[in-house]
């Protein structure tokens, strides 16, 4: 208990720039689960569990990011979830098998189409009963089910979450 624990760096071999944005804890891999990658580009991809096991110790590239785009979330799916990813005022929730299965060097497809200067906030499974808190930086705030966003195909543009002013910056909890 009062150990302070080890340094990831000694743990993973990180290069130079990487940081860790995602851990999914298992002692098992099962064939009918699933990892679903969202990046703040808005491109999601959708990968067998099983295909990240492996006995390397240096472990194994799970996605290919482009220079400029970070990966925001790692979704842990049963093959038929439902996944929202949210920009700013913007959310869209489609099926995960509109995202077919791919290698572990693919770089993934569309999940969310972006307008200029807009990117990925979050995302998450669209279960019953979780809501989607959208938090300005004045401090307002909506809170909306997510049953309230309609089942759409991935690529789209999404629906309006929020109305917000020019100079609002989002974030979204859920």
């Amino acid at each position: 208990r009062t150990a302070r624990g080890t340094a990831i760096v000694n743990v993973l071999p990180l290069n130079p720039g990487e940081s860790v944005t995602a851990m999914v804890i298992t002692r098992e891999f099962d064939e009918n689960e699933f990892l679903m990658m969202v990046t703040r580009k808005g491109t999601v991809k959708r990968i067998p569990f099983v295909s990240l096991k492996t006995n390397r110790k240096a472990g194994i590239r799970a996605i290919t990011l482009d220079e400029d785009d970070h990966l925001i979330n790692v979704i842990r799916t049963n093959g038929d979830d439902d996944i929202v990813l949210a920009t700013f005022g913007y959310a869209i929730c489609f099926n995960e098998n509109d995202v077919r299965c791919m290698g572990r060097d693919a770089a993934g497809v569309r999940g969310i189409m972006l307008t200029d200067g807009d990117y990925v906030v979050g995302a998450e499974k669209a279960e019953e009963g979780k809501t989607l808190l959208t938090v300005t930086q004045n401090g307002y705030g909506k809170r909306t089910t997510t049953d309230k966003f309609n089942l759409q195909h991935r690529g789209g543009k999404g629906i309006k979450g929020a109305k917000l002013r020019e100079d609002d910056v989002v974030d979204h909890f859920f």
